[in-house]
Order: C-alpha cells, then sequence, then structure tokens
C-alpha cells in the first residue's frame, strides 16, 4: 500500500547542510594540508602501510612485508580510488600550464630542489597511469593520507545515513507503542473504509487481515514520515559520531583505522535497509582490511534480525490482542519488542532473551535465514582465506599471539564513557547513580549481587592485566604515560580503577537503554568483548569501532547536550592535533638522532 510522504519532514535546512557536512569536510581538509606538509615522512605505522601501498601502486603483488598484520584490503581499496585519478591525470596533463605542474609537483613530491628534473612529473605519470600502474606522484605520502581523508568524508555520509535509519526505526517503535495504546482506533489508519468488526467471530480472518494492514499502515507511515528528531538534529548527532578524538585523529594519516571504520558502517547500514547479500559483500571487504572487522559483520546481522524479529512479534501480539478487544482497548507490548530496555533487572534480561529464541525458533525461522544466510557466507569466505593465509594474522605473528585481556573491555568502557560523557553523564545521571548505590547498599540482596559483581571485576584485574612489550617500548603514544605513571608506579591503582569502570559502565547502560533494548545490548556486549579480549595489547584506536557504534545508536533530542558533545570533542581534537604538529612538542630519542616523535593516542 502507498502512503504519502511529507518531503518536508527528511530535508535537511540549508544551514544544518553547511554545519553538518561542508564546513566538517572543509576542516577535514585543513588538517590533512596542516599534516602533510608539517609531517612529511611516514609516520609510526606509516613506515608498513606507506611501502606496502606505494608496492601495489607499481603493480609488485608478490611484495608483502612480513611485519603487517592486517591483509590488504587497504592498499586494493587505495587503488580502486587512485586508478580512476590516474586516468583522469592522462586526460588532464597535456592542457595544464607548467606553473601549475610545478606547484603540484612541490607539494606531492616535495622536490623543490629537483623541480627542473620533475617538471614533467605529469607527462610522465601520465604515460605510467596509460600502462595500467599507478604513478608514483599519485601514491606518494600526501595522496596516501588523502585517500583516508576521503574514505573519511565517506564516513561522515555514512554516518549520516544510518544515523537517520535509527531515528526512523524509533519512529516506528512509537508508532507501534502507539497502536498498542488505542486498539479501538487501528482501523482509522487501514485504507479500509468501513470498521473492523473485530468482536465477530465470523469475522476473525478478516479482522485479522485489517488489524495487520493498520499496524503495516502505521508502521509505514513512522517509516515514512518525520523522523524520531529534526533531520537537522540527526545529521548534528552524526556528524558528533564523526569527530569522536580517537577517530578522527587518523582520519589524515595513512592507517587502516578508516577504511575499516567506513566499510563496517557501510555493511550495518545496507543489512539495516535489508540489501543482505551487499551488506555480507561490503562486510567480507572490511575483513579483508582489518580481521576482527568479521564480528562486527556478525553484529551487523545480530542487531538487524533483532529489529526485524522484535517488528514481526510486535504485530502479531497487536492483531493477537485485538481479537477479543473492544473499540476502546489499550495493551502493552513487551519493552523488547519495542526496542527500549526499562528494566535493569537479570530476571527481565532472561525473559526477553527467551522470548525472541522462542520467537525464531517457532515462528520467523525463515526470516532468520534470510538476514543470517549471507553474513554466514561472507564468514566462510574468510575463513577459507585465513585457512589459505595459515592463520588470522598476516604477519608478525610473534607478537600479535592471543590472550584473554577481560580487563581490556573496562578500557573501552572508560574512553567510550568520556567521549559520550555530555549526552551519558549529566546531573540527573550522577543523582540517579546516587541513588542506584545506595539502594543496593540498604537491601541484602542488593549488597550481595554488588558484591558479587566486584569481586569479579576485581579477579578480572588481578589475573586478566596484561602487560604488552610494546605498550612501554615506545614513548610517543598516551597509552605508554598512563602505563608507566598510574598502573606500574602505583601497583593498587589497577584495583583502585574498579569503582570508575563499574560506575562508567553504569552511565553507558543507563543511557543506551532509552534508546535500545535489552536484546540489542547483548549482541553490541559479546562484538565489544570478542573484538577487545582476544587482544593483549593496549591502544586507543582499537575502541574506535566500539565507541562509534554506541553512539550512533544514541539519538540525542538535546541541543545544549549536542553542542557540549561537539565542544568536547572540537577542544580534544584541537589540542591533539596541535600536539602531534607543533615543533614544541616535538622531540628527538638519543638512540635515533635526527628522527622527530611526536606524541599521539
Amino acid at each position: 500500500m502507498r502512503v504519502a510522504v511529507d518531503p518536508s519532514s527528511w530535508h535537511t535546512p540549508l544551514s544544518a547542510r553547511i554545519l553538518t557536512r561542508w564546513i566538517p569536510i572543509a576542516l577535514l581538509l585543513a588538517a590533512w594540508a596542516r599534516v602533510a606538509t608539517v609531517v612529511d615522512v611516514p609516520y609510526m605505522d606509516e613506515p608498513f602501510h606507506v611501502p606496502q601501498a606505494q608496492a601495489y601502486c607499481a603493480g609488485r603483488f608478490d611484495v608483502w612485508d612480513p611485519k603487517l598484520t592486517t591483509p590488504p584490503g587497504l592498499y586494493w581499496l587505495t587503488l580502486a580510488i587512485l586508478r580512476p585519478v590516474a586516468l583522469a591525470v592522462t586526460a588532464l596533463a597535456p592542457h595544464l600550464p607548467a606553473t601549475t605542474v610545478e606547484h603540484l609537483a612541490e607539494f606531492f613530491l616535495g622536490t623543490t630542489h629537483q623541480q627542473q628534473q620533475h617538471a614533467s612529473w605529469m607527462l610522465d605519470a601520465a604515460r605510467t597511469a596509460a600502462g595500467g600502474v599507478i604513478p608514483p606522484a599519485l601514491c606518494s605520502l600526501p595522496i596516501l593520507r588523502l585517500v583516508s581523508t576521503v574514505l573519511a568524508a565517506a564516513l561522515l555520509a555514512v554516518l549520516t545515513a544510518t544515523m537517520r535509519d535509527v531515528a526512523r526505526e524509533q519512529a516506528v517503535d512509537r508508532a507501534l507503542a502507539g497502536a498498542a495504546a488505542n486498539l479501538g482506533n487501528l482501523n482509522r489508519s487501514s485504507s479500509s473504509p468501513t470498521p473492523m468488526a473485530l468482536s465477530s467471530a465470523s469475522s476473525d480472518v478478516n479482522a485479522d487481515v485489517e488489524v495487520d494492514m493498520a499496524v503495516k499502515t502505521a508502521m509505514h507511515q513512522a517509516a515514512n514520515g518525520p523522523l524520531s528528531v529534526t533531520p537537522g538534529v540527526a545529521a548534528w548527532n552524526a556528524v558528533n559520531v564523526w569527530m569522536q578524538p580517537i577517530g578522527a585523529f587518523f582520519y589524515v594519516l595513512y592507517y587502516t583505522e578508516t577504511a575499516s571504520a567506513v566499510t563496517v558502517v557501510a555493511a550495518y547500514y545496507l543489512a539495516r535497509r535489508r540489501w543482505y547479500w551487499l551488506g555480507a559483500l561490503v562486510g567480507f571487504y572490511s575483513i579483508l582490511i582489518r580481521q576482527t572487522n568479521a564480528i562486527w559483520l556478525c553484529f551487523s546481522a545480530g542487531a538487524t534480525l533483532v529489529a526485524r524479529i522484535r517488528h514481526a512479534e510486535a504485530r502479531r501480539l497487536l492483531i493477537a490482542t485485538a481479537r477479543s478487544a473492544s473499540s476502546s482497548a489499550t495493551t502493552t507490548l513487551p519493552a523488547w519488542t519495542l526496542g527500549t530496555c526499562p528494566e535493569y533487572t537479570l530476571a527481565s534480561w532472561v525473559t526477553d532473551h527467551v522470548a525472541i529464541v522462542t520467537a525464531v525458533a517457532s515462528r520467523y525461522r525463515a526470516k532468520a535465514v534470510r538476514v543470517l544466510a549471507p553474513t554466514v557466507a561472507a564468514l566462510v569466505g574468510a575463513a577459507v582465506l585465513a585457512r589459505r593465509n595459515g592463520g588470522l594474522l598476516a604477519g608478525d605473528k610473534d607478537n600479535h599471539t592471543f590472550s584473554a585481556h577481560i580487563v581490556q573491555v573496562f578500557y573501552c568502557v572508560c574512553v567510550v564513557a568520556a567521549t559520550v560523557a555530555p549526552v551519558a553523564v549529566t546531573l540527573p545521571d550522577l543523582s540517579a547513580y546516587v541513588v542506584f548505590t545506595l539502594r543496593k547498599l540498604r537491601s541484602r540482596r542488593g549488597m550481595a549481587v554488588m558484591t558479587t559483581v566486584f569481586l569479579a571485576m576485581f579477579a578480572a584485574v588481578a589475573f586478566t592485566t596484561y602487560e604488552h612489550p610494546f605498550i612501554l617500548a615506545d614513548n610517543r603514544h598516551l597509552t605508554f604515560y598512563i602505563w608507566k605513571n598510574v598502573f606500574r608506579a602505583q601497583p593498587l591503582a589497577r584495583y583502585l580503577l574498579v569503582p570508575v569502570y563499574f560506575a562508567a559502565g553504569w552511565f553507558l547502560y543507563r543511557r543506551i537503554g532509552h534508546d535500545q533494548g535489552s536484546l540489542w545490548i547483548s549482541v553490541y556486549a559479546v562484538a565489544v568483548s570478542l573484538t577487545l579480549i582476544p587482544s593483549p595489547l593496549v591502544e586507543f584506536r582499537y575502541f574506535v569501532l566500539p565507541a562509534t557504534i554506541y553512539r550512533l545508536h544514541v539519538i540525542e533530542p538535546k541541543r545544549w547536550k549536542l553542542f557540549l558533545e561537539s565542544l568536547l570533542h572540537i577542544a580534544t581534537i584541537v589540542v591533539m592535533g596541535y600536539v602531534f604538529t607543533s615543533s614544541e612538542w616535538a622531540f628527538e630519542a638519543q638512540s635515533e638522532p635526527g628522527v622527530v616523535k611526536r606524541f599521539m593516542w
């Protein structure tokens, strides 16, 4: 059935588009130019990625650096982006003025003292590109970093689309709740002009059909009508996701972080839009960029299946209730079918999970197969490639072993809570935490539960804290100073932080519970745990995807909170950018004279 769509309900005003699209991209390009000018040599992990990409640009696909641990997906994606550029150079090179060629050579090649030698570099590049190889001038360090910057702009677009889809899903959930609150008015949403005779036994089938049509109409109207927030607010939420400081830092460096994030989020968006096979294909490619993305592909399938099942179950429950409902009847759907988590008890969690498992096993097996089959196929393909490779790691297997690093999840929880603090840790939240704590302390059962939880956390800290050799081997990472000055300097510090871990987790759980149900939270928690626990090394960039996926599902309608969050992100990005590019913070190590070192996440 067709439902008229109000075009203005999805239209983003021009001012919002400028603020949430063009200004961020302009600032991103300015940041790229700044880093390309100041940090003109490959830095940190770039000495591994850049030569490998340049080897692929030269057509030498048999060359591989054994120190690289990730598959070659980043380099193939780079070729896919640069190849059209090379062809464009082939067409434009003969028509550009010589002075323009010299300026481009100066910036991209960094050969101001050899401009005479490289004055014809673009013509040479054109001839090379015509032979099917990416010329060195188009595979230089600034250009490779620009590839990450282009992918970052694509990430902003994908995040915006996904955030709008999450807001659309929230509108559908509200429509279902509204339908349940007034079953007697469902026929008014139906396309049938006659009232529904729900009380007549002879018309049960017709009544069921009409109620189902009415519910589908309400859901369709919600899905194609106004979002749960205005388009401008949805775009602002997306920009704040995109500006999370740790991820944003790598937008101007040639790392796997940005390519990984854009492919993971794109695969998730496609799955949400029910393009399951295309989403699985993009998800499969994300695994070729970073192996742990296989877990996020499973998350995409699991979260999508949860959404499909709970909407289908909500329709079924409405039809079943409407059979015996009076014209003014109301009902309340289970919270898990509406994507909320108002109950924070173990019993409610168990009930929700049993309910969806029962629903899938008895009524939605075909739906589950349609959602999960493409992901299973992608994972099988990835497993075949891993087997041919001799393992999950591409190289340097001695320094990247598996572990049971449970406390890594605690670190991640703190980092995510810090990045979303303006929307998750406000005065009402602090007050609620105090009330929660007092209630637990006053109750024997509550005290027993809290004691058990804290003992488990203390045990995790005591037995699963790892000090990887790399963490104290490089003083350019912030983790070096945190570990050296906190965890090593004060042996009890790691235990004193347990209440901080618990509080951070509580605030995150409380905030996400307003927008997502217990089932989604479980899928997310499992994905984060499987991603982080096997890694013994602690790096802030490992928390980029957990933070991105979490914030992507928190739709904040209050502008003052969004403003504070934007302010926090911008301030952190500016400070880290200044520290990274400023000569005042750069230093030389005695062991490596002449090599400039810079601080980074």
